[in-house]
């Protein structure tokens, strides 16, 4: 890519730069010429291209107002944005391409002579049609090369939020479950719906079941296995409950 001033910048750029100086040059040159001719008189005389009227001046400066914001966006290394769906890059094709138009209607338009006086366009009309076409091709080859200024969006998730590292309320993304510490308190697993995380409980580790116990004769009995409702069984003295002789 080539460099100005040590600033990479397109070949479009360059070329609407180009244009815009080229034009700058030749509205000073001659856009219309005229002659008399008498029997007695020869002279001639010309207009360029800001003293040919409106159409011929607007062009220009339609040229030159894109060719001076391209060198603040190259220099600066700034990008014009864009207003609403419109990109930033479709006005300077809109202007480079009223400026042919106002030039095709300038010299259309060009005063036709009379007995004895001749009219015609002259070379800076020629050449400054040839530079706003230029300038118009450039400025389109910038927006397709760019894309027309789009940015792609991030994709909406199914609740209308867009996808990302980070999720609704500034919540952080759910992480995976971890194992649970021994000793200590489990850690969290993912998040739920409503944004907590959920807590994890350590696996428990079943028991074997235990036998039940005989009774002792003349005894209560012994303390067994745990009841359903958390007790165990109590044991009492070796002679209370014995039953009468």
């Amino acid at each position: 890519m080539p460099k100005i001033g040590g600033r990479d910048v397109a070949i479009y750029d360059i070329g609407i730069l180009a244009a815009g100086f080229v034009m700058f040059i030749l509205s000073f040159v001659p856009w219309f010429s005229v002659e008399f001719r008498s029997e007695f008189v020869e002279s001639s005389d010309s207009a360029n291209g800001w003293q040919l009227g409106f159409w011929s001046s607007a062009a220009i400066s339609l040229v030159l107002g894109v060719t001076v914001s391209t060198a603040f966006q190259v220099l600066g290394r700034t990008k014009v944005s864009s207003v609403g769906p419109v990109p930033g890059e479709l006005p300077p094709v809109v202007a480079g391409a009223l400026a042919v138009l106002f030039i095709l209607i300038r010299w259309v338009d060009l005063p036709e002579g009379g007995a004895g006086v001749d009219t015609g366009a002259g070379v800076g009309l020629y050449l400054g049609l040839i530079a706003a076409l230029a300038l118009t091709a450039f400025t389109v080859l910038r927006l397709l090369q760019t894309g027309g200024g789009a940015r792609p969006r991030p994709a909406a998730a199914p609740g209308g939020w867009p996808q990302g590292p980070q999720q609704p309320g500034g919540w952080p993304p759910p992480q995976a479950p971890q194992t649970p510490q021994p000793g200590g308190w489990p850690q969290t697993g993912p998040a739920q719906p409503g944004g907590w995380p959920q807590a994890q409980q350590p696996p428990q580790t079943p028991q074997p079941p235990q036998a039940p116990q005989t009774p002792q004769p003349g005894a209560w009995p012994q303390t067994g296995p745990a009841q359903p409702g958390g007790w165990p069984q109590s044991q009492q003295p070796g002679g209370w409950g014995q039953p009468p002789r």
